[in-house]
């Protein structure tokens, strides 16, 4: 899961959060894959989001898929803010349209063909990263869809260079230990006596004081068993 686009919302604010699967990790395709992912926030009523989708791995793509692209993987940097995906209809018999799918995070122009592409012929998708500077790498991806049923859609990933290079690592949260007794003796819980003693204490002068008890009517002896 990349990192939100925001971390901290006011309220009415909203922000977007993108899962990317890596198919790498697939190894006998086609295989229908399910994964989670939860979002946790300091909200009182819901601090935990989950989010459940699900996808069928293919086979490689080159084999079966009626276009070719690439590069698969954009970088952009202060001195490389232009790119560009070049795809090609290798076997579709129906022309590509190729539209962008879904929202972009990042402040990025693109520029799709704005005429399909005939079977056997090439087009490009012009990229170009118009934002500032992040604090640290992001890394996300493109989705396009192409309007053929064999290969509906096709995506590629991106990186942005920033300033701190990779996102570092969470820190864990440190346990707070326990404050440990100033005089260095061991606490025990009040006896009857220290409550009594107390209770005196914030009685006038020359007033007796009774301590709470339970009236016990004839005592048991021990030489008197059983009870009468």
């Amino acid at each position: 899961m990349a990192p939100v686009q925001k971390d901290v919302l006011a309220p009415g604010d909203s922000t977007v959060v993108e899962l990317v699967f890596n198919t790498n990790s697939v190894v006998k395709p086609p295989l229908v894959i399910r994964k989670h992912a939860n979002i946790t926030s300091n909200d009182s009523t819901q601090a935990v989001v989950a989010i459940n989708f699900e996808g069928k791995v293919v086979p490689d793509t080159d084999t079966v898929s009626t276009m070719a692209f690439g590069p698969k993987i954009l970088q952009f940097g202060p001195d490389d803010r232009k790119q560009e995906i070049t795809f090609e209809n290798v076997k579709d018999s129906v022309s590509l349209s190729v539209k962008l799918v879904g929202y972009v995070m990042d402040d990025l122009a693109i520029k799709v063909p704005n005429k399909p592409i005939q079977p056997g012929k090439k087009g490009k998708i012009e990229i170009e990263w118009k934002g500032d500077l992040p604090e640290y790498d992001v890394g996300r991806s493109l989705t396009f869809k192409t309007g053929s049923s064999e290969s509906p859609q096709f995506s590629a990933a991106y990186s942005i260079k920033g300033a701190k290079g990779p996102r570092p690592a969470p820190s864990k949260p440190i346990k707070p230990q326990q404050a440990a007794n100033p005089q260095g003796t061991s606490r025990q819980a009040p006896t009857s006596k220290d409550v009594v003693k107390g209770a005196a204490t914030s009685q006038p002068q020359g007033i007796p004081v009774k301590a709470d008890s339970v009236k016990v009517e004839n005592p048991l002896d021990q030489k008197q068993w059983p009870p009468k």
